[in-house]
């Protein structure tokens, strides 16, 4: 057992899988082939993985009172991009500015937001 997971939630967020699987992936994915056993078992596995993510990082923005919610927070850090430059010779890679929800979603995960520039 996982310490720390709502089991609650996660039959919950599991019930409307098969729903949420179909509307999202069909429409950004299209169809998946697996043709052995162990490739099927490591998708199914990854999903799942990414099910619990979710389901967790959806459960810190509630408690943090982030009033958005997962998708809405994905949608935003998907935004932050990363850029290789060089300026007199020297290479730096400098993030885009954080956008809507981005900044939590990071606080959320815990994870430091990621400095403006860095040289390399």
């Amino acid at each position: 057992m996982i310490e720390g997971v709502d089991w609650g939630l996660t039959r919950r967020a599991l019930s409307e899988m098969p729903l949420r699987v179909t509307r999202d992936a069909s429409r950004v994915l299209g169809p998946i082939y697996h043709w052995t056993e162990p490739r099927v078992r490591a998708h199914v596995t990854v999903c799942f993985l990414a099910l619990l993510l979710e389901v967790e990082l959806e459960r810190r923005l509630r408690e943090q009172g982030v009033g958005a919610s997962f998708r809405e927070v994905l949608s935003d850090l998907v935004r932050v991009k990363a850029v290789h430059l060089e300026v007199k010779g020297k290479p730096y890679l400098a993030r885009t500015e954080l956008s809507g929800q981005a900044y939590q979603g990071f606080r959320a995960a815990g994870v430091a937001v990621p400095p403006r520039v860095v040289e390399l």
